[in-house]
């Protein structure tokens, strides 16, 4: 690719994709994972009792599907974390 991304925020993603080098500063909101610790850093901020969906409004009550609990309840500081990453990698 031409353009490269400078940062990345990703919301609880793939857990099956726990491998591979990072290629820029990347911020991981999810409950755990590994990797191998190659490449860019990566920051992982884990939520205590924080559910799949925890930044969607729409899941203020809760539901159960396919067996997982969503629920809207660590959108907050999910925000603030992202915030406070952009403005480390970016300054300002």
């Amino acid at each position: 690719m031409e353009r490269k991304f400078k940062a990345a925020i990703a919301y609880y993603p793939d857990c099956s994709a726990t491998n591979g080098d990072m290629a820029a500063p990347t911020l991981i909101l999810i409950g755990a994972t590994q990797r191998s610790g190659k490449g860019s850093s990566v920051q992982l901020d884990v939520y205590p009792g924080a559910r799949h969906g925890f930044d969607s409004a729409g899941l203020k009550t809760g539901i159960e599907t396919y067996g997982h609990r969503m629920q809207y309840n660590a959108a907050e500081q999910s925000i603030l974390a992202s915030h406070a990453f952009l403005k480390d990698v970016f300054g300002g």
